[in-house]
């Protein structure tokens, strides 16, 4: 049977974000200012565009005349991003632009905080913007897969990102925002569009003036129509190898960052994000609502149930980076494709959660837990491998060990 490129792409381990080399087309970077005026514009006038920005490319004259399907399967190998289940967006809350402080009025002490781009989004979107500018077929086919769209708030003007509101996550970070109430926050063409978020741990980290659980129900309540709230665990010394073998089930979305040499002096430059494949798989959530301590140590059971309330289910998102969490993350692999090489059934492992908050000792063990950090303690681990060694394999052997496209 001939693969589809999601098949094709499910060799490769996981959805995939890299930063690649700039274009005529990224000159706006999140803005999609070029692409909402293309109606306007002929294909052949944004083609010269391209390639005279990309002086020696050759261009195929004949593409309009291959099939649609072959066209279709042309664009979906450039932007593989129109083909996943799900994506993420990294959005930063911030102190507004002066231009919006101007254009509104905010609370009497205090400034508004608005949505802004994140530090890995123009990595995240680099692809389906390009698709997005091409010409009016590629544009189409992006609108269908992205048919909604968030309002930015930037230095210098308003942007928008596009996003599947049903499918997408919009992972969350900001600083000291838990000083503040909801009348500091100002999230217009924003927050009533989003339905899933993921909570980043630097998330509001350095106030002391009030309950974190209060916080997060007060600030979640900006968002009417949330569903999910994801909470990402970026530091792993509250939990065993045993609680993480969730990560690298069939039901569960995989995401891996390259943001290559755009990364900060000290900053990892790759990192793989795992979280519950909600959409088709929603028993999943069962065996975690008794499973809080696989949330952040700051949010407890009675913050769960308060969400729960408000229609809210409350989830972990898993952030594996640098030499060792790349490491654990393969470790990961190898452990469920030897449990599936032992077990007579592979029935239901999607949901062999583990909901005990005592993790045994050779789980602890296992994982190596360091205050602070996390190693890996195994001479079977892939430790002595450079990251970039470990990113080449994630795929290696996946499509044996998965019946489910992760992607």
């Amino acid at each position: 049977m001939e693969k589809t490129v999601s098949d094709r792409r499910s060799t490769t381990g996981m959805q995939h974000y890299k930063c690649g080399d700039s274009t005529f087309f990224d000159t706006h970077r999140l803005i999609d200012t070029e692409a909402t005026k293309l109606d306007d514009v002929s294909d052949a006038t944004f083609e010269s565009k391209l390639v005279n920005e990309r002086t020696g490319y050759a261009t195929f004259h004949l593409f309009g005349r291959l099939p649609p399907e072959l066209r279709q399967y042309v664009w979906e190998l450039f932007c593989p991003d129109l083909t996943f289940k799900s994506r993420l967006l990294d959005i930063t809350v911030a102190p507004s632009s002066e231009e919006h402080a101007h254009e509104h009025s905010g609370p009497q002490n205090g400034r508004l905080w608005t949505a802004k781009d994140g530090r890995i989004l123009d990595v995240m979107t680099l692809e389906r913007r390009r698709v997005l500018a091409v010409n009016q077929e590629s544009r189409a086919m992006a609108v269908k897969a992205f048919p909604d769209y968030l309002s930015l708030d930037l230095a210098s003007r308003q942007a928008i990102v596009r996003f599947n509101r049903i499918t997408d996550v919009v992972l969350l970070t900001g600083y000291d925002m838990d000083y503040h109430g909801g009348e500091h926050f100002h999230f217009p063409g924003f927050a009533e569009k989003i339905t899933q978020v993921a909570i980043s741990s630097t998330f509001g980290v350095s106030s002391t003036k009030a309950d974190t659980a209060d916080i997060m129900k007060n600030f979640l309540e900006q968002f009417p129509n949330l569903k999910r709230a994801y909470f990402l665990l970026e530091s792993l010394q509250h939990n065993s190898l045993r609680n993480l073998r969730w990560c690298v089930l069939g039901c569960v979305h995989e995401l891996f960052v390259d943001i290559g040499t755009t990364a900060r002096p000290g900053e990892d430059g790759q990192m793989i994000f795992c979280w519950p494949d909600m959409n088709e798989h929603a028993d999943f959530f069962q065996p975690f609502q008794k499973a809080y301590f696989m949330l952040p140590n700051s949010f407890d059971e009675e913050l769960v149930v308060e969400l729960l309330h408000l229609g809210i289910e409350s989830l972990p998102m898993v952030i594996l980076q640098s030499e060792s969490g790349l490491a654990l993350y393969k470790r990961l692999q190898e452990r469920h494709k030897a449990n599936l090489a032992n077990s007579d059934s592979q029935s239901d492992e999607c949901f062999s959660i583990t909901t005990s908050e005592s993790a045994s000792d050779n789980d602890e063990q296992e994982s190596g837990r360091t205050s602070g950090s996390f190693t890996i303690e195994d001479n079977e681990s892939s430790n002595n491998e450079e990251p970039a060694q470990i990113a080449a394999g994630f795929g290696s052997d996946v499509e044996t060990e998965f019946d489910v496209d992760l992607a």
